[in-house]
């Protein structure tokens, strides 16, 4: 359930984060959001593979900082997903790495679990990591930086590493409608 809610909130920020500039609209805090896919497998194999990942982010007075709510809804919140009924149970680690040659680890993902459907990996981070690691990974998320690497026990794939191109949103920041 944590990963579904996190990563609602990053999709449901999507629409807004395209805008042309920020309105003032007394709202008092504003968001953006991107999403990326990285393409796993081959276009043509029947077996599609693939891992989506999502960033969100809001600043600002934000009305739902600390409140109870039914679900929690971060300031800062990463979803990710990875596709592919040939990964499943085959995953022994995941992580977001900068897509430059020895650019390093940028976060570890977190094994949740996955129930049914076709995915292999799926999970969510909530206000992690700390602001300027998130802005790092959302700047170079945008610049086409960012890749999977996937540690798997399949033989001849025992690391997977493909780059993640930006499906949605981007560098604005824009405030809700409060009318």
């Amino acid at each position: 359930m944590q990963f579904r809610s996190t990563f609602l909130v990053a999709l449901a920020t999507l629409p807004g984060a395209g805008c042309g500039g920020v309105l003032d609209n007394g709202c008092g805090y504003e968001s953006r959001a991107v999403a990326a896919r990285a393409q796993i497998s081959a276009p043509a194999n029947p077996r599609v593979e693939y891992a989506d990942l999502s960033l969100s982010q809001a600043r600002g007075d934000v009305p739902w900082a600390g409140m109870d709510a039914p679900f929690a809804t971060p300031v800062r919140a990463i979803g990710w997903l990875v596709i592919g009924v040939d990964l499943q149970a085959h995953i022994l680690g995941a992580r977001l790495a900068d897509a430059r040659p020895g650019g390093g680890t940028l976060l570890e993902l977190p094994k949740q679990p996955i129930v049914g459907g076709t995915a292999a990996l799926a999970g969510g981070l909530s206000d992690t990591p700390g602001p300027e690691a998130f802005d790092r990974l959302y700047d170079l998320l945008l610049t086409g930086r960012v890749a999977i690497e996937l540690d798997t026990d399949l033989p001849g794939r025992e690391l997977i590493r493909q780059t993640f191109e930006v499906t949605g949103g981007g560098r604005v920041w824009s405030e809700p409608s409060c009318s």
